[in-house]
């Protein structure tokens, strides 16, 4: 199987809502990391001042987060990395002067349950690892972009 389908499919089976994407956010940077990118996470790349209600979590809802991101096989010492604010930045040095630079986003949105649709996810059967509002279809929300800039 291509290792881009299995990283789509073990995302899927945990999908995590809104600045709650712990896991998410240490798999991105342990599979970059061993890519040889240089990652930067957390509060070194999302200004937490930024974040405004009802986007914000208490102290006691990030400790949940992060303990059920390391629960579902996340690196702990990536999950930390994230101070509580979950994000990703991955620079590679290639020495060449003008470097190939990508962004990826990913999302989940509170969705129905889409039992009986015609969807990849139930068809597939693939399921979320822990039964919740937020699906694997809810995931398909993701893309990516990449350009091409002066290496700073």
């Amino acid at each position: 199987m291509n290792q881009l389908t299995e990283y789509r499919r073990e995302f899927h089976k945990y999908p995590e809502n809104g600045w709650r994407e712990f896991r998410t956010s240490a798999r991105v940077a342990e599979i970059l990391t061993g890519m040889g990118y240089d990652v930067a996470m957390g509060p070194d790349v999302i200004e937490p001042g930024s974040v405004g209600e009802p986007e914000r979590l208490s102290e006691e809802q990030i400790r949940q987060e992060m303990e059920r991101a390391v629960r579902q096989g996340a690196d702990p010492a990536f999950v930390k990395r994230t101070q509580g604010w979950p994000g990703v930045m991955a620079v590679l040095d290639t020495g060449r002067g003008l470097s190939p630079r990508c962004g990826l986003r990913w999302t989940a949105c509170p969705t129905t349950n889409l039992r009986g649709r015609d969807t990849a996810p139930v068809t597939r059967a693939i399921s979320p690892a822990t039964p919740s509002q937020y699906t694997p279809a809810a995931m398909t929300d993701t893309r990516l972009s990449a350009w091409a800039s002066p290496q700073s």
